[in-house]
């Protein structure tokens, strides 16, 4: 994750440096793509440190395992849900939050019995 970060940084200073160069317009739509970036990235990785903290752990000698295909899920509705939240004054935050639990927890089992979130 360290090397991501860097490899990260070097790009965003080599944009602001050689693209942007003290453009108004550039430097609004770097700093919207810069963001937008971040914010997909710490999405992803919040659901990856889910997913391991899931598939690393058991109880009784018995496995929790994480089902395949929920990372789409979760990073679809948390970017609808943040624009919603956003256009909203954050009064969608709590229905977008329960949202992303609910599709955690239904890609999460116990041994073969699936989680349900009602």
């Amino acid at each position: 994750m360290l090397v991501i970060f860097v490899a990260m940084s070097a790009i965003n200073h080599a944009i602001t440096t050689f693209v942007v160069k003290g453009d108004v317009i550039l430097t609004y739509v770097h700093a919207f793509i810069t963001y937008t970036v971040i914010f997909v990235v710490f999405t992803w990785a919040k659901y990856g440190a889910y997913s391991y903290l899931v598939n690393n752990s058991s109880y009784r000698s018995v496995h929790f395992k994480m089902n395949k295909g929920g990372a789409k899920d979760h990073l679809l509705h948390s970017i609808l849900g943040t624009i919603l939240t956003i256009l909203t004054l954050g009064i969608y935050y709590p229905f977008m939050a329960c949202k992303l639990e609910k599709i955690r927890w239904n890609k999460t089992q116990y041994g073969t019995s699936p989680f349900t979130y009602f």
